[in-house]
């Protein structure tokens, strides 16, 4: 039987709902009973990264060439999206308000996927109008660790009409030929994207829904210097902060370092008001 964990502030009506088993994804926001999030119960099991709420990318993001990359003369595996996600987390902190998961990297993995030694602690936090989603990764290894992370939030949409979207990101990097190009910044949502958006002049971005009544307005930390744009799910818009981009450890772009024995931590803030 699945276990879910919820979090909640009473005061403002502000639910969470996360799945340590499936990858230490949320699966559900709400807001006074409104949802937040699409989510398709009947793709959790199989595929929790496509079934909506909002999956974690790591090791790497996306999707690196060949399904493969190479490093210190070895060639490692790595599928679309990274390792943890359809990875079983363990609970290592629960409050009515917060919850913290952790995961750690085997024998197989470092031989097949990953070569380190690593531990990855995921906290969410509710307080009044906001869920904030952070990241600890450790590296325990005696080699300094690659790596990017990445968030996949579904936002719930039954009318990609009457939304709308604001970003602050300079540059369109087409990933299909690896080019740095002019950003785009009247997105009509109506379209099919699948597009990267790189450098960011002010670290968020905003989706305001006016058909399903809600307005996300999320904050980043600094080293979230991605935003992915895809609108290939029915029902939803992914608005995804990442710290790399496709194939960022092969180009040796974007990528963030972790020293031995040292930790980093990433941060983001999403603020709800219901319209």
């Amino acid at each position: 039987m699945r276990q879910t964990y919820m979090l909640e502030d009473a005061k403002t009506g502000i639910q969470v709902s996360v799945l340590p088993e499936y990858g230490g994804m949320i699966s559900g926001i709400s807001c006074k009973g409104k949802e937040i999030l699409y989510l398709n119960e009947s793709e959790v099991e199989a595929s929790p990264v496509t079934a909506g709420g909002i999956p974690v990318l790591f090791p790497f993001p996306g999707k690196t060439k060949d399904d493969s990359y190479r490093l210190d003369g070895h060639t490692y595996y790595m599928p679309m999206h990274g390792l943890v996600k359809n990875s079983c987390f363990a609970v290592e902190e629960y409050k009515d308000k917060e919850i913290v998961l952790y995961m750690d990297s085997n024998a197989a993995i470092i031989q097949r996927n990953y070569p380190f030694d690593y531990r990855i602690r995921v906290r969410y936090k509710v307080e009044g109008n906001s869920v904030t989603i952070g990241a600890d990764i450790t590296n325990h290894s005696d080699q300094r660790m690659p790596h990017c992370i990445g968030w996949h939030p579904y936002f719930k949409t039954t009318d990609r009409e009457k939304v709308s979207f604001r970003h602050f990101m300079d540059i369109h990097y087409n990933y299909t030929d690896e080019k740095d190009e002019e950003t785009i910044r009247d997105i009509d949502l109506t379209k099919s994207w699948d597009d990267v958006f790189t450098s960011p002049c002010k670290a968020e971005f905003t989706l305001k829904n006016e058909g399903d009544g809600y307005e996300v307005r999320c904050v980043t930390a600094k080293e979230y210097r991605s935003l992915v744009v895809y609108t290939g799910k029915e029902g939803s818009i992914c608005a995804e902060p990442w710290c790399g981009i496709p194939n960022s450890i092969n180009l040796q772009r974007m990528l963030e370092w972790i020293e031995p024995r040292g930790t980093r931590s990433y941060q983001w803030e999403m603020q709800i008001t219901l319209l």
